[in-house]
């Protein structure tokens, strides 16, 4: 039996960051609502209504953050030579639907926000 995938378990994982991309506001409400669920916040603020980025960076002690100008220069960049094993970018859609592997490819398409 497959385990459900949650962002408890996504956490558990995978040592080092973890950057979630949400790559449109249905995966944006999924990834809330999943949060909401789990017990996630923002720090002491809570979660948000609706998230300002597509990118959130998933931390210990089930805390969200946005990662700003860093951590999306990071993202787009892949994370360095040793990315693997202390950067992961997670494609939250394909995590979601079972994918088995749910890393987040850069499209081949140009993508002006990367």
């Amino acid at each position: 039996m497959e385990e459900k995938r949650t962002l408890t378990a996504l956490r558990d994982s995978l040592p080092g960051r973890i950057y979630v991309f949400l790559k449109d506001e249905k995966t944006k409400t999924e990834f809330l609502a999943d949060a909401k669920a789990e017990g996630w916040s923002f720090g002491d603020t809570g979660l948000p209504d609706v998230l300002q980025d597509d990118i959130i960076a998933v931390n210990g002690n089930k805390q969200l953050c946005y990662v700003g100008f860093v951590g999306h220069t990071a993202f787009g960049a892949g994370g360095g030579s040793d990315a693997d094993v202390r950067f992961h970018r997670i494609d939250y859609s394909k995590y979601k639907r079972g994918d088995k592997d749910y890393k987040y490819r850069k499209p081949d398409i140009k993508d002006d926000r990367y």
